[in-house]
């Protein structure tokens, strides 16, 4: 099965071209600017160093988040698109969770640390177990120090947030925390191709449904729209 996956949850926009457990092309790019200007450029390269047409994908793939509000919008609807006109299946894989599958020999504790802007991040906790990767707490956001509360025993942490906040997780954790070497930090798209293949293999009936992304909050354009309501209150207390 061939499988083209893209993320675009981060300022790093991704595709990769897998098929039958090999990495057959994966390319990223690194920019400022909005991933419709680079994604369907990706996925021409992609494709063309794979020496693959898009009639000969299989299926398709998408990051869902959480993430950046606009880049998993422009990701989805484009593997949506690209899916739907090719008449083949789409699989959206949480990118927390693929994240630490990119973690397979971590003992303990695993958790994804991803930036959410607003001085706070997305995690996830996760261990590794004889069926599998198991969730222990499904995803959320709070500010770093709020989400570090409470964790004990080894915890292996990556994502953006655990290369950037490290000395905030060490001073909190000691040495109960663990990290795995910079390149593995980032969501690659091959591991949302593997995630991918193996969902639609399991999946019965015709296929997953359309893809959705996984926000856990509100957007900042509906947060500032509330505030401006009128008569609306900040809540009292913490």
């Amino acid at each position: 099965m061939k499988i083209l996956a893209a993320d675009t949850g981060t300022n790093i926009c991704s595709v990769a071209v897998c098929g039958d457990g090999e990495i057959l092309a994966e390319i990223s790019a690194n920019t400022r600017q909005t991933h419709s200007r680079h994604l369907l450029r990706l996925v021409r390269q992609a494709l063309d160093m794979a020496g693959l047409s898009i009639s000969e994908i299989d299926a398709f793939a998408a990051a869902t988040g959480p993430g950046s509000f606009t880049g998993l919008r422009i990701g989805v609807a484009s593997i949506q698109g690209l899916a739907a006109a090719s008449g083949k299946p789409a699989a959206g894989i949480p990118s927390l969770k693929a994240l630490a599958w990119q973690a397979p020999f971590a003992s303990g504790r695993v958790i994804p640390f991803v930036e959410a802007g607003r001085g706070e991040v997305f995690f996830r906790l996760c261990r590794f177990a004889d069926s599998g990767l198991e969730t222990l707490q499904d995803d959320a956001v709070m500010p770093p120090g709020k989400a570090l509360e409470g964790l004990t025993g080894p915890c292996f942490f990556i994502g953006n947030a655990a290369l950037r906040r490290r000395g905030l997780i060490e001073k909190t954790l000691g040495e109960a925390a663990f990290f795995p070497p910079s390149c593995h930090h980032h969501l690659r798209p091959s591991t949302l191709a593997f995630l991918a293949r193996e969902k639609i293999q399991k999946q019965k009936g015709p296929g997953p449904g359309p893809l959705a992304p996984r926000y856990v909050r509100k957007p900042d354009a509906e947060v500032k729209r509330r505030l401006l309501e009128p008569g609306f209150r900040v809540p009292d207390g913490p």
